[in-house]
């Protein structure tokens, strides 16, 4: 219903509110082609007007939503990006330089040229690795464990890709990445666009097996090891 609502108000939108919505969408991990399609359709006379942070999100939106725009995403595109986001701020051009990391995964993702500089694009990448996180408690708890079945957990896991696996095992003799999804990882329970975004390009362009311990189903085993022990083993097991 709300992007039936969005459909009908495009064509008064400024740049933020392509930008805004193309967010929000893709935030939630809402894919509405009609809406995605039309969102294109008016940005691509709009390019010059959209500020970093208006490009960064569109970037990452239609990257998160995996909705091709071959007339929006051209080399002035990406000229404006790699232009106005270097001359960011240091704070506010580390997010639009992960944003843009995953949106050059995604174009990698379809088969295409990065269109920015290469230098550009590992300024990115870097930026991307170290924006990572500490563990959680939840993963912590995880991981004890997992350590509680023999297997050696790698935390944190630098992937080529510069994502990080939460935790990562050797399971009858394959690699295995955990991750271990709190809250903020699903709206009502389902993944978010961050989430899906993560999982689609890890399993797709670096050939991840990926399990997902939700937090829900953890904390349905507090107080219990052997439940926990039990879980573990029948969620690698069926992989």
């Amino acid at each position: 219903a709300l992007a039936a609502a969005s459909i009908g108000l495009v064509g008064d939108f400024n740049p933020q509110n392509i930008a805004n919505t193309a967010w929000a969408f893709a935030t939630v991990g809402h894919a509405s082609p009609t809406l995605f399609d039309l969102l294109a359709s008016a940005s691509t006379t709009l390019v010059s007007d959209f500020k970093p942070q208006d490009l960064a999100n569109i970037a990452w939106a239609f990257a998160t939503v995996d909705h091709a725009s071959p007339k929006l995403f051209d080399d002035y595109f990406a000229s404006r990006c790699q232009a106005e986001i270097c001359a960011e701020c240091a704070q506010l051009r580390q997010i639009h330089q992960c944003q843009i990391h995953q949106w050059l995964l995604w174009r990698a993702e379809q088969g295409l040229s990065l269109l920015v500089s290469p230098l550009f694009a590992q300024h990115c990448h870097d930026t991307f690795v170290m924006s990572s996180t500490l563990p959680s408690l939840l993963q912590q708890q995880v991981g004890v464990v997992l350590a509680s079945l023999g297997l050696s957990c790698k935390h944190e896991w630098t992937t080529s890709l510069g994502y990080t696996i939460d935790i990562v095992v050797e399971w009858c003799g394959e690699t295995i990445g955990i991750e271990v999804d709190g809250p903020s990882h699903f709206m009502m329970r389902l993944p978010n666009g961050r989430t899906q975004l993560k999982r689609r390009q890890l399993q797709g362009l670096a050939g991840w097996r990926l399990v997902s311990i939700p937090f829900w189903e953890w904390d349905e085993l507090v107080g219990s090891e052997k439940r926990q022990r039990e879980y573990l083993v029948h969620t690698l097991d069926g992989l």
